[in-house]
């Protein structure tokens, strides 16, 4: 699928049309009930360079797979060939639980754009967690990045000269948080 078949997606979508309907009925009820004018069209313009730019600067796709959730809530499980996952504008669960550690690091990056994230790991697993945010929040046990910020956790025990676990968590706009069990 190129990438301009996944742009006309985007504006086919109910996502998109249900928008547009939605600005055009609460225009006509400002209008007709309070006789305020409702800018819609520069807000249209504005939803459309705030997508654009999202586009851009993240190469996001807003549809669901198996490695983003975009506008929804889902759980995203681990892939050992994939190692890039994203949550836009919804509620993931990134489950890392079942990574297996063998001669060399496992790295993976999970990202959340305007939306919540949280990262479970086994308990057993030795992670390195690396945290960054901008106007947004990422937690991990007993420590944390906000606003705008970089951190580092290590699990108990974890012996970074070994092979392990290594999650570059990304936060904006948004909230992500890892969990250990």
């Amino acid at each position: 699928m190129t990438a301009k078949s996944r742009s006309m997606e985007f504006f086919s979508s109910a996502v998109f049309w249900g928008v547009i309907v939605l600005l055009i009925g609460v225009s006509i009820i400002l209008k007709a009930a309070f006789n305020v004018s409702f800018p819609f069209v520069r807000i249209l313009i504005g939803i459309f360079f705030i997508w654009l730019g999202f586009k851009v600067m993240f190469g996001i796709r807003f549809t669901n797979s198996s490695y983003s959730i975009a506008f929804s809530n889902g759980t995203l499980n681990h892939d050992a060939k994939h190692d890039d996952y994203s949550v836009t504008f919804g509620n993931a669960t990134f489950d890392f639980t079942d990574v297996v550690i063998t001669d060399k690091d496992q790295r993976a990056k999970v990202s959340t754009i305007f939306g919540n994230g949280t990262v479970i790991v086994s308990s057993l697993t030795p992670v390195e967690f690396e945290m960054s945010t901008a106007f947004g929040q990422v937690q991990s046990p007993g420590n944390s990045a906000n606003g705008f910020g970089k951190s580092r956790w290590t699990s108990p025990g974890g012996d970074l000269s070994k092979p392990h676990l290594v999650i570059e968590g990304n936060a904006v706009f948004g909230k992500l948080e890892l969990v250990t069990r």
